[in-house]
């Protein structure tokens, strides 16, 4: 068999990346079912009149957060409101999505989504604050990643992917960046990236692309990661996710020049 093609299947089972195309992958793995009054900025980004296949977080009444790699040429639209993939919430069309221009093989991994019209917030619809400028989580903290992408460990890539169209939610653990490096030898760490997981079992998978990764402190929430590519599902290896604190600056920069 040509040592190519053995490699690109190779990538293909194991290089997670988050995103997922297809109608049938829905949830978290090893999450507990979460109400979206809990996590009111989820939002589903996804083709128009498909399931699922992104997240998104709201930031304000016009504008909200996700991975660049989720952006398709295919027409897409917003969801808000809902903590079930296949009913519920208010749909809106996008006006325009701003990847950030050095995006790249998962570096500057974040894209700045605008809608038509602006959200109605109430208590199952309202922005998060954002993470600082490089004001990122302390190493070990507990993050909550929620979102409606696999539930199974894609190891067992025999078995039928198990499915939920309930919103789900899991903490992972931030994991210091150097470690990850030396972890995730196999790719280039930046500082634009944060690791957080490393627990079989539990961990954001495909379908979860573009979704929040959040620090809470006391009652509120505060985005601090973008859901963004791993090695696998739920294994002892950490998830990568965008570093929302290092990406701020071009965040508010569009926001304010498309307002």
């Amino acid at each position: 068999m040509n040592t190519f093609y053995v490699l690109l299947c190779m990538c293909y089972w194991f290089l997670d990346c988050k995103a997922e195309k297809k109608d049938d992958g829905l949830g978290i793995v090893g999450g507990e079912p979460i109400s979206i009054t809990e996590v009111p900025f989820m939002a589903l980004f996804r083709p128009i009149g498909k399931q699922y296949h992104c997240g998104a977080s709201i930031v304000n009444d016009r504008f909200l957060v996700s991975a660049a790699h989720c952006d398709s040429s295919t027409p897409m639209d917003i969801t808000v409101g809902t903590d079930t993939a296949e009913s519920g919430g208010q749909r809106y069309d996008i006006e325009k999505v701003v990847v950030h221009p050095l995006y790249k093989l998962y570096d500057y991994d974040v894209c700045v989504i605008k809608i038509k019209g602006t959200f109605r917030f109430s208590d199952r619809v309202s922005p998060i604050q954002m993470a600082q400028p490089n004001a990122e989580p302390s190493n070990g903290v507990m993050l909550l990643t929620t979102g409606f992408g696999d539930t199974m460990d894609n190891q067992n890539i025999d078995s039928l992917r198990a499915t939920s169209n309930q919103l789900l939610g899991v903490k992972v653990p931030l994991v210091d960046r150097e470690v990850c490096r030396k972890t995730l030898t196999m790719f280039e760490i930046t500082e634009r990236m944060l690791c957080a997981g490393g627990q079989r079992g539990k961990d954001s998978c495909k379908g979860d692309s573009g979704g929040p990764l959040v620090e809470k402190e006391g009652n509120v929430y505060k985005l601090v990661g973008i859901v963004s590519f791993g090695f696998s599902c739920a294994t002892q290896l950490p998830g990568v996710y965008t570093n929302v604190a290092a990406l701020r600056t071009f965040i508010d920069e569009v926001i304010q020049k498309n307002s």
